[in-house]
Protein backbone atom coordinates (compact mmCIF):
# COMPACT_ATOMS: atom_id res chain seq x y z
CA UNK A 1 0.00 0.00 0.00
CA UNK A 2 1.75 3.40 -1.15
CA UNK A 3 0.63 6.40 0.38
CA UNK A 4 0.03 9.72 -1.49
CA UNK A 5 0.31 12.58 0.08
CA UNK A 6 -0.07 14.82 -3.09
CA UNK A 7 -4.17 14.00 -2.86
CA UNK A 8 -4.09 14.68 1.05
CA UNK A 9 -2.62 18.14 0.75
CA UNK A 10 -5.32 18.55 -1.98
CA UNK A 11 -7.59 20.26 -0.15
CA UNK A 12 -5.62 22.38 1.65
CA UNK A 13 -3.69 23.60 -1.82
CA UNK A 14 -7.38 24.52 -2.78
CA UNK A 15 -8.06 26.04 0.52
CA UNK A 16 -4.97 28.55 0.19
CA UNK A 17 -5.77 29.26 -3.81
CA UNK A 18 -9.17 30.53 -2.34
CA UNK A 19 -7.65 32.55 0.50
CA UNK A 20 -5.26 33.96 -2.23
CA UNK A 21 -8.22 35.06 -4.06
CA UNK A 22 -9.33 36.80 -1.78
CA UNK A 23 -6.47 38.89 -0.38
CA UNK A 24 -6.73 41.78 -3.39
CA UNK A 25 -10.98 41.51 -3.73
CA UNK A 26 -12.07 44.91 -3.47
CA UNK A 27 -15.54 47.09 -4.11
CA UNK A 28 -16.78 49.80 -4.72
CA UNK A 29 -16.46 52.20 -8.05
CA UNK A 30 -13.69 54.83 -9.67
CA UNK A 31 -11.40 56.16 -6.55
CA UNK A 32 -13.93 54.61 -3.81
CA UNK A 33 -12.77 51.16 -3.85
CA UNK A 34 -12.21 49.35 -0.84
CA UNK A 35 -10.66 45.99 0.03
CA UNK A 36 -13.77 43.49 0.68
CA UNK A 37 -11.88 41.71 3.77
CA UNK A 38 -9.57 43.72 6.04
CA UNK A 39 -6.00 42.34 6.99
CA UNK A 40 -6.82 40.49 10.23
CA UNK A 41 -10.06 38.88 9.00
CA UNK A 42 -7.58 37.02 6.28
CA UNK A 43 -5.13 36.41 8.93
CA UNK A 44 -7.79 34.63 10.95
CA UNK A 45 -10.32 33.25 8.44
CA UNK A 46 -11.58 30.06 8.11
CA UNK A 47 -9.11 29.11 5.38
CA UNK A 48 -6.45 29.29 8.18
CA UNK A 49 -8.25 27.22 10.32
CA UNK A 50 -8.92 24.23 8.04
CA UNK A 51 -5.00 24.52 6.33
CA UNK A 52 -4.30 24.08 10.20
CA UNK A 53 -6.91 21.00 10.76
CA UNK A 54 -6.13 19.33 7.86
CA UNK A 55 -1.77 19.75 7.76
CA UNK A 56 -2.10 18.77 11.97
CA UNK A 57 -4.62 15.30 10.72
CA UNK A 58 -1.77 14.47 8.02
CA UNK A 59 1.08 14.80 9.83
CA UNK A 60 -0.85 12.94 12.76
CA UNK A 61 -1.13 9.92 10.11
CA UNK A 62 2.07 10.19 8.86
CA UNK A 63 3.68 9.97 12.12
CA UNK A 64 1.61 7.17 13.24
CA UNK A 65 2.19 4.91 9.95
CA UNK A 66 6.15 6.16 10.99
CA UNK A 67 5.52 4.54 14.34
CA UNK A 68 3.92 1.10 13.05
CA UNK A 69 6.49 0.68 10.13
CA UNK A 70 3.67 1.39 7.76
CA UNK A 71 5.47 4.39 6.04
CA UNK A 72 8.46 3.83 3.52
CA UNK A 73 11.49 6.52 3.50
CA UNK A 74 10.08 7.54 0.07
CA UNK A 75 6.77 8.46 1.62
CA UNK A 76 8.14 9.87 4.66
CA UNK A 77 10.13 12.28 2.41
CA UNK A 78 7.00 12.80 0.10
CA UNK A 79 4.80 14.12 3.11
CA UNK A 80 7.58 16.38 4.80
CA UNK A 81 8.20 17.45 1.07
CA UNK A 82 4.76 18.46 0.92
CA UNK A 83 4.26 20.08 4.16
CA UNK A 84 7.14 22.36 3.68
CA UNK A 85 5.46 23.34 0.20
CA UNK A 86 2.61 24.19 2.01
CA UNK A 87 4.02 25.84 4.75
CA UNK A 88 6.35 28.28 2.56
CA UNK A 89 2.81 28.82 0.71
CA UNK A 90 0.79 29.59 3.35
CA UNK A 91 3.83 31.94 4.68
CA UNK A 92 3.66 33.54 1.47
CA UNK A 93 0.40 34.61 1.55
CA UNK A 94 0.29 35.71 4.95
CA UNK A 95 3.31 38.17 4.05
CA UNK A 96 1.24 39.53 0.90
CA UNK A 97 -1.79 39.86 3.50
CA UNK A 98 0.67 41.98 5.46
CA UNK A 99 1.98 44.00 3.19
CA UNK A 100 -0.97 44.45 0.94
CA UNK A 101 -0.97 48.37 0.19
CA UNK A 102 -4.52 50.24 1.28
CA UNK A 103 -6.72 51.76 -1.81
CA UNK A 104 -6.82 54.98 -2.33
CA UNK A 105 -10.34 55.44 -0.51
CA UNK A 106 -9.16 53.55 2.67
CA UNK A 107 -6.60 55.82 2.85
CA UNK A 108 -8.60 58.66 2.89
CA UNK A 109 -11.38 56.94 5.00
CA UNK A 110 -8.52 55.59 7.76
CA UNK A 111 -7.41 59.61 8.35
CA UNK A 112 -11.25 60.88 8.69
CA UNK A 113 -12.18 57.94 11.03
CA UNK A 114 -8.94 59.20 13.30
CA UNK A 115 -9.58 62.81 12.97
CA UNK A 116 -13.22 62.30 13.65
CA UNK A 117 -12.57 59.78 16.95
CA UNK A 118 -9.83 62.90 17.70
CA UNK A 119 -12.77 65.35 17.69
CA UNK A 120 -15.20 63.09 19.77
CA UNK A 121 -12.80 62.15 22.00
CA UNK A 122 -11.75 65.83 23.20
CA UNK A 123 -15.26 67.74 22.64
CA UNK A 124 -17.00 64.25 24.53
CA UNK A 125 -19.82 65.17 22.20
CA UNK A 126 -22.87 63.73 23.87
CA UNK A 127 -24.37 60.63 22.47
CA UNK A 128 -27.88 62.36 21.83
CA UNK A 129 -26.98 65.45 20.84
CA UNK A 130 -24.55 63.24 18.33
CA UNK A 131 -27.51 61.29 17.22
CA UNK A 132 -29.85 64.31 16.67
CA UNK A 133 -26.95 65.71 14.23
CA UNK A 134 -25.92 62.50 12.55
CA UNK A 135 -29.50 61.29 11.80
CA UNK A 136 -30.27 63.17 8.72
CA UNK A 137 -27.26 62.41 7.17
CA UNK A 138 -27.50 58.82 7.86
CA UNK A 139 -29.21 58.12 4.13
CA UNK A 140 -26.69 60.12 2.34
CA UNK A 141 -24.78 58.79 -0.57
CA UNK A 142 -20.91 58.99 -0.92
CA UNK A 143 -18.99 60.04 1.90
CA UNK A 144 -20.93 61.54 4.13
CA UNK A 145 -23.31 58.79 4.74
CA UNK A 146 -19.94 56.51 5.32
CA UNK A 147 -18.30 59.76 8.12
CA UNK A 148 -22.00 59.59 9.29
CA UNK A 149 -22.41 55.71 9.36
CA UNK A 150 -19.12 55.68 10.91
CA UNK A 151 -19.78 57.95 14.10
CA UNK A 152 -22.55 56.73 15.11
CA UNK A 153 -21.41 53.06 15.03
CA UNK A 154 -17.68 54.00 16.38
CA UNK A 155 -18.93 56.96 19.06
CA UNK A 156 -17.07 55.45 21.96
CA UNK A 157 -14.28 53.23 20.19
CA UNK A 158 -11.00 55.32 20.59
CA UNK A 159 -8.99 52.21 19.94
CA UNK A 160 -7.95 53.72 15.96
CA UNK A 161 -5.75 56.29 17.82
CA UNK A 162 -3.34 53.97 19.39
Amino acid sequence: MEISFRSKFKNVSREIELLKLKVHQKEGILFFTSHVHSQEELLNSEHHQKIDSVTKKIGDDARNWERLGKLSSYEKYSYEKHENEVQDELHSVNVEIVRRQPTWWENVKGGCEKFIILIMTNLKLDSVLLLKMMKPLLNLPGPIGAVAKFMLTKKDDTKLLK
